[in-house]
């Protein structure tokens, strides 16, 4: 027991290092909202400074001193340097970033990591240094156990900034601005709450800690670029239990990871189980506490633009026409440099799929690499069977790894997945690319494998670099064709649905935790596809070079280059390392791929801040404008002088005169509610609510803010979770199917804040709903792309609602009543039999409001669905409603007729906030009148 209490309290200290890096983590991202990959890269640029001023530490190391100043005066030094560093990124990087997507600004941050850390491994090499302690070189008992004086004040200092930075955010006004600024960042700046000072203070503060960080722990884990960058990675897990917010979950977490590290260490366990058991379980707690589809308040992320995947034949001919003369005719190296550009982008090619197309930012993409790499190297050296199944081997073994890390983004989503993509690449290259378990008993020495031939030709890229060249070549013209084709197929709407709002996505029946496993299958099935041609490159594999770095910066350069374009991934293949950039200087000088790496890091921050959507879609802008601009020169003066012809004007629906003269009569029962209850806590959203929806019919449900009428569509179409009662679809009990069942069984739904999927056309939103729901599309779609005409539902509901003058244009560009327009369309398009449409007048003026309505009318009588309405505007329902329901509190007050119902004294007391009490009435009464 004394042993394991001994390893219990030497397990604080790297625990405390842990902790120490994972504050300043959640300091800077409560106080800007950025994940701050950057932060362990300051705290080592900080620890450096540190030891440059300290005589002590800089003799030990081998540097020279500045001064041989005393170890608190170089302490505040060097934490000062930290906090420099922090100001600076924050003015220089993230302030203009302010408004930018999530992902834009992570990617800023791995630049700026990638300049701080090139900078150190210019100036100081890789190496690690062993660092004597210089807080005490002393322990005490602890409870009888040994403690160091440094490790404890490291804990001390943990501790209490725990304390004084949870007091900062709940107390002062700095802190609740920030917490204003996170949850409701336009409320906030109304109310006059600049962002700016706020992420001056976190970043400053978030810079001297990571410093304050690496400064103490450094006698405890040594002095290296690399090493101090590593705290990241178990600062961001702590971080994450801590759901970015929690000082004390994060430093509890931090803690117990080193806490467990150090007593697997004592049992003996193996290293890979004790490396992964961190990552595991922070994984399982987030599935845990994750949600199939994100609730209400959830707000989307903003990624780059992707591409229309339109193939164009003459452009890919010339680039393969100069790939294939630099792999043929130039030279040897050109030649490799032509093979390692084209293997990167295979990689980036995947990076496209997950991330471009799903939405999914994952740091996992080398692991799936290396496990091709891995079983490909095992198939061709172990197994024996021959390079043409090495390639199939590899491609499914990256996509099977692919398919498991997808699992638990189903529930995982943002910030959190991201990070548990890092932690699964972090396990991945700490245990099984360097286990003799996986590789063999040639262990580090790597797998040893065949001359590779291909269908009888040597293709072995030291005796024929231009044939294995040629072989990358064609692969990748195959496979970016594919993803191009993907784009424009039907599973490709599917995962750009799901990526831009996943709601309006479940809506539509899409399964959105299958197309984000799908997407994660096939970009594994890519970077498995990728490692196996690394099998080709050498006779014996190796299998260090797969670590997680080269996922981030593998994902940097594709959102750099585009990562919504499949060009965009082979741009990043041609100015990866010892791609053709790499090769064009490699003779400049012996330290070229670190002078490139700092210019990279610095071009990564530079493009972010001009072009965040990468620089495909700024050249593609570019060529625009310099197109219309010489098409204008280029006008006749006659022509010049002729007005330019309007703008296509948005056809108006249909008018109510096309509809009979006899009103339609009501049919059977399609929806049926029996006693619906939905509790948020000790509040009731809905309180036994009943009510039936027929064939034909307009059901209004009307109340006042806060009365449960969301909750309700909510509730009956499966967003709301667990909801008591009963709801009929069809005659079919529904309750305790899923979003995407009911919504395939016919049950339709527009939002109040309409969940379209904004960086799509109408059509591609108005095609998204209308598709089949096949596996096989996933596959097919890569090489049959299909039409994207709208037909049968899409085509009809875009004609009754006027919409086939604007359905090439982009959501986002149109005005708010004709993205509600759309927003209906899309709903039509499933071809629902019962239709929830929530507050579709919302915001529209008059004009708009009676178009509104008139498109509604049009909708019942032509298609005989059945409507439910929840509306505000008392002179919509009113005039289109054939019964009303009124909700006050959850319950039902009030239903009947529009006109009786409206002119009840019980609606306007609702309505004006008295008493909501019945006079002799009963709210059961009114649930019953609403049925018949």
């Amino acid at each position: 027991m004394s042993e394991l209490w001994t390893f219990i309290v030497v397990g604080l200290t790297a625990g405390g290092a842990y902790a120490l890096t994972a504050i300043g983590v959640v300091t800077i991202y409560r106080g800007s909202g950025v994940l701050n990959f950057a932060q362990g890269a300051i705290g080592m640029a900080g620890t450096y400074v540190f030891w440059e001023v300290y005589g002590d530490g800089a003799a030990t190391h081998g540097l020279h001193p500045l001064e041989r100043w005393p170890v608190g005066l170089a302490m505040v030094v060097g934490i000062g340097a930290g906090a420099l560093i922090g100001l600076l990124v924050y003015v220089l990087v993230m302030y203009p970033l302010r408004n930018a997507s999530e992902l834009a600004r992570v990617i800023a941050t791995l630049g700026v990591l990638l300049i701080i850390q090139n900078i150190a491994l210019l100036i100081y090499s890789s190496e690690s240094a062993v660092i004597p302690r210089f807080l005490g070189h002393g322990s005490f008992s602890f409870f009888g156990a040994p403690f160091r004086f440094d490790s404890a004040i490291v804990l001390v200092v943990v501790i209490v900034l725990a304390i004084a930075l949870t007091l900062l955010f709940r107390l002062t006004r700095l802190g609740l601005s920030a917490t204003a600024l996170q949850v409701q960042p336009v409320a906030a700046s109304t109310l006059g709450i600049s962002p700016h000072p706020v992420g001056i203070i976190t970043w400053t503060l978030g810079g001297s800690l990571a410093a304050s960080a690496g400064i103490l722990v450094t006698p405890a884990i040594g002095l290296s670029p690399t090493q101090l960058t590593l705290l990241i990675n178990y600062a961001l897990a702590a971080s994450l239990l801590g759901r970015f917010r929690n000082y004390g979950i994060t430093v509890a977490a931090a803690l117990a990871m080193g806490i467990a590290e150090s007593v697997m260490i004592d049992f003996g366990v193996a290293d890979w189980i004790r490396l992964s058991t961190p990552f595991v379980v922070i994984l399982v707690a987030l599935v845990a506490g994750g949600t199939a589809v994100p609730g209400r308040g959830f707000a989307e992320s903003r990624l780059p633009r992707v591409s229309t995947g339109r193939l164009r034949p003459v452009q890919i001919a010339i680039w393969l026409g100069i790939a294939t003369f630099l792999a043929l005719g130039v030279g040897t190296g050109w030649s490799i440099a032509v093979a390692n550009a084209a293997i990167a982008a295979l990689v980036s090619i995947a990076i496209v799929i997950v991330t471009g197309y799903a939405g999914q930012i994952s740091l996992a993409t080398y692991a799936f690499m290396g496990i091709g790499a891995l079983l490909g190297a095992h198939a061709a050296g172990t197994w024996g069977l021959g390079y043409p199944l090495t390639i199939v081997v590899g491609t499914l073994s990256g996509a099977i790894a692919g398919f498991l890390l997808g699992l638990p983004a189903i529930r995982v989503r943002g910030i959190d997945l991201t990070v548990a993509t890092l932690g699964f690449g972090i396990v991945i290259a700490n245990t099984v690319f360097i286990s003799s378990t996986f590789i063999g008993n040639n262990g580090f020495d790597g797998i040893v494998v065949p001359s590779p031939t291909l269908f009888g030709l040597n293709v072995d890229p030291s005796r024929y670099p231009a044939r294995f060249t040629i072989l990358c070549l064609v692969v990748l013209v195959l496979v970016g064709i594919g993803a191009a084709n993907l784009r424009r197929s039907a599973a490709g709407r599917r995962l750009l649905a799901v990526r831009a709002n996943e709601r309006g996505a479940a809506a539509l029946g899409i399964s959105v935790g299958g197309a984000k496993v799908a997407a994660f299958a096939l970009g594994g099935a890519v970077a498995g596809l990728a490692g196996s041609l690394t099998v080709f490159r050498t006779r014996t594999v190796t299998f260090t070079n797969f670590d997680v770095f080269k996922s981030i910066f593998a994902l940097v350069f594709t959102v750099v280059s585009g990562v919504g374009y499949v060009a965009g991934a082979i741009y990043s293949g041609i100015i990866s390392t010892g791609g053709l950039i790499s090769y064009l200087f490699v003779n400049l000088t012996s330290n070229i791929d670190i002078i490139l790496a700092i210019a990279s890091g610095v071009f990564v921050v530079q493009i972010m801040l001009q072009s965040p959507d990468g620089v495909i879609p700024l050249m593609s802008h570019q060529k625009a404008w310099v197109l219309q601009r010489l098409r204008l020169r280029r006008r006749t003066p006659a022509a010049a002088a002729q007005p330019q012809s309007a703008q296509p004007q948005r056809q108006a629906p249909a008018e109510p005169a096309t509809i009979a003269a006899e009103p339609i009569r009501t049919g059977e029962v399609l929806l049926r509610v029996d006693g619906l209850s939905l509790q948020y806590g000790p509040v009731k959203a809905v309180d036994q609510v009943s009510l039936e929806v027929r064939q034909g019919e307009i059901l209004g449900v009307i109340g006042p803010n806060g009365a449960g009428k969301t909750s309700l569509v909510d509730s009956i179409t499966g967003f709301a979770g667990k909801a008591e009662g009963s709801i009929h679809l069809g005659g079919h009990e529904v309750s305790g199917w899923s979003i995407r069942r009911r919504a395939r069984a016919g049950l339709g739904r527009t939002f109040q804040n309409l969940e379209l999927f904004s960086d799509l056309s109408v059509r591609e939103n108005l095609l998204a709903a209308h598709d089949r729901r096949s596996l096989a599309a996933y596959l097919s779609g890569w090489a049959r792309p299909g039409s994207d005409r709208l037909t049968g539902s899409a085509a009809e509901a875009a004609t009754l609602l006027g919409l086939d003058e604007c359905l090439d244009s982009e959501i986002r560009t149109l005005p708010q009543g004709t993205q509600r327009l759309v927003a209906v369309a899309r709903a039509l398009a499933a071809k629902p039999h019962v239709l929830c449409l929530d507050e579709p007048a919302a915001g529209l003026d008059q004009a708009e409001r009676d178009a509104m309505s008139r498109a509604i009318q049009l909708i019942v009588h032509r298609l005989g669905l059945g409507v439910l309405i929840i509306e505000h505007n008392i002179d919509v329902v009113a005039g289109l409603c054939d019964r009303l329901l009124v909700l006050d509190f959850g319950k039902v007050v009030a239903g009947g007729v529009p006109g009786d119902v409206l002119s009840s004294d019980i609606v306007r007391r609702a309505y004006l906030g008295e008493s909501s009490e019945p006079h002799g009435a009963q709210p059961a009464d009114f649930a019953e009148e609403a049925r018949q």
